[in-house]
């Protein structure tokens, strides 16, 4: 009896001396998206929260479906020294709690070390995509959630924004007389001429050869 007793003490000292799984605080301004809560003993490492933007999720067969809308990115982390959760178990309670309020899932892969799945929850006009990736055998996953909508346009433009421009609207000033003027040699010399004038003008006479044999030069 002596000795059981001892063993009980002994076992109760042990559990007490052991290190329990201190929780982590959150990353700051971060929470639990809606839709979800999360896996016991992890706490929210990441996190990242736009009005819009778009997300490709996987609906099988290498294929994707790009959804546009309120994008909500958390990364959960395990707690140290908690026990962690298998890719399995993680992906099914998502799954399952989906399903659950009439959700579907789309697609899944799991295996010892990690594992993705795709789900989608149709309401009336509402429309919410999720996307669950577990890594590191359990020790974090992430969860992706897009709630499809339309951007809100903030930008408009201007009808007579832009300057009025004449139709005739040409080069002037040196630039064009440059392109509609060239220098060619005329009877007066060398001046401007426009095309028609070079049209016109005659040729210039040129001088004649000397006859009689090659031309001699003399000292």
């Amino acid at each position: 009896m002596r000795a059981l007793t001892t063993v009980i003490v002994a076992v109760a000292t042990t559990m007490l001396l052991a290190p329990a799984a201190s929780a982590e605080a959150d990353f700051a301004g971060s929470k639990d998206h809606p839709l979800f809560n999360r896996m016991p003993s992890y706490f929210i490492s990441d996190y990242l929260q736009k009005d819009f933007d778009q997300f490709q999720f996987e609906v099988g067969d290498g294929e994707h479906a790009t959804v546009e809308g309120r994008c909500t990115h958390i990364v959960y982390q395990a707690n140290a020294g908690a026990a962690l959760a298998s890719p399995i178990q993680i992906a099914r309670n998502y799954q399952n709690a989906i399903k659950k309020i009439g959700g579907a899932v789309i697609s899944e892969w799991t295996d010892g070390v990690g594992g993705a799945t795709t789900m989608k929850l149709v309401r009336g006009t509402d429309e919410v995509w999720a996307r669950v990736a577990i890594g590191d055998s359990g020790f974090n996953y992430v969860v992706d959630v897009v709630e499809r909508a339309g951007m809100k346009q903030e930008i408009t433009a201007k009808r007579g924004g832009l300057p009025r421009r004449h139709p005739d609207d040409r080069p002037r000033g040196r630039v064009r007389h440059l392109l509609r003027h060239r220098p060619v040699r005329c009877e007066a010399g060398v001046r401007a001429c426009s095309q028609g004038d070079r049209q016109a003008a005659p040729d210039r006479p040129q001088p004649e050869r000397p006859r009689g044999g090659p031309h001699r030069f003399h000292r």
